[in-house]
Formats: C-alpha cells, structure tokens, sequence
C-alpha cells in the first residue's frame, strides 16, 4: 500500500531543531577541526549519508539564521554599528623591547583587519557576484559577437543631394598614384 503525501507543504520553523543545534555544537566544539560528516553523525544524523545530511542542514540553518538573530538583538544596523564601523577603522600597536624591557611603541593602521571589514562591507551590500554560477549569469552584460560579413555598398549612393545633381566623380588614380580626394567638386 503507497501512502499518499498531502498536498500541503510543511511550515518552516523559526527555531533551530535539537539535531541542527547539535550540529553547529559540534563544529565549534572541535573549532574547525571537523569534516562535515563527521559533525554531523556526532549530532545524531544517520551515518549512512552524513555529508548530504550535513549539507542539508547547514542549508536550513541559513535560511533559519536572520530570524534567530533578530529575536537575539543582533539586526543588522547594530552589527554594522557597534561590530563592523569600528573594524574599518582598526589599528595596531607594535612595542619594541631591549633586553626585556620596553623601549618604544608605536600606532599603525591594521590593514588586514580594515581589508576583511571592508570586504564584509561590500559583501552586506552584495556588491560582488554571486557565487552561484547560474546566479551570476543573470548578473553583468551580454556581449553577443556576430562574425557575419559587411554587406556589400559599393552599389548605394551615399552622396547627399539636397535637390541637386550629385557631384561628378574624378578618375580612380591620378598620374602620380596618390588616391583621389573624395569631396566632391565644386
């Protein structure tokens, strides 16, 4: 006997599941050090396909993220303003010690810092293209080049009349073999 699905669609949910909770533990548990599967069978999914299990997941929390964020206080223009500003403007201290003991320091502008805020900047903006190759076909301008040759014009008259009679034409060489000037005759 097959089983029917009803026609209607599961309503996503606004909170992460115990399993995707267990997920993001785990990754950050081992501080990178992880394969996905390999998270993701430590969170109980089935080890069967764990990478598209984790995949999947990942996915959904996503899609999850903007609202678990915004019930946390984290919206955007706060992350920018209290997190991100600051970043763009980022420094360096450099102390220089002698024997154990220091003997200048000195301010710099921490341009790896102000690199990667600028970058974020950019791409909270969607300033660069879409990683996704079919997204990113759909961004920019088509060029369509056309190798197709120039039809022949020899036979138009492109000689302007304004009522009157078009100009004669000189001979195509003259007695030196310079070219002939095109204005017409006056």
């Amino acid at each position: 006997m097959i089983k029917k699905k009803s026609g209607k669609k599961r309503k996503p949910r606004k909170h992460l599941t115990h399993r995707e909770l267990r997920l993001v533990q785990a990754f950050l548990k081992a501080k990178g050090n992880i394969t996905k599967g390999q998270a993701a069978v430590e969170a109980g999914y089935s080890p069967k396909n764990p990478t598209q299990s984790a995949n999947q997941a990942l996915a959904a929390i996503r899609e999850k993220a903007p609202d678990v964020m915004d019930r946390l206080g984290l919206t955007i223009p706060l992350l920018i303003e209290r997190y991100l500003t600051p970043l763009l403007t980022a420094n360096q201290t450099k102390v220089f010690a002698h024997e154990g003991k220091i003997t200048d320091k000195i301010e710099l502008a921490d341009n790896t810092t102000r690199y990667y805020a600028a970058r974020m900047a950019f791409d909270l903006q969607g300033a660069f293209p879409p990683q996704d190759p079919q997204l990113a076909a759909q961004v920019g301008v088509e060029v369509v080049i056309l190798d197709v040759a120039r039809p022949d014009r020899s036979a138009i008259n492109m000689t302007p009349t304004n009522g009157a009679k078009p100009a004669k034409q000189k001979a195509t060489t003259s007695d030196n073999g310079a070219k002939p000037d095109p204005r017409p005759e006056q």
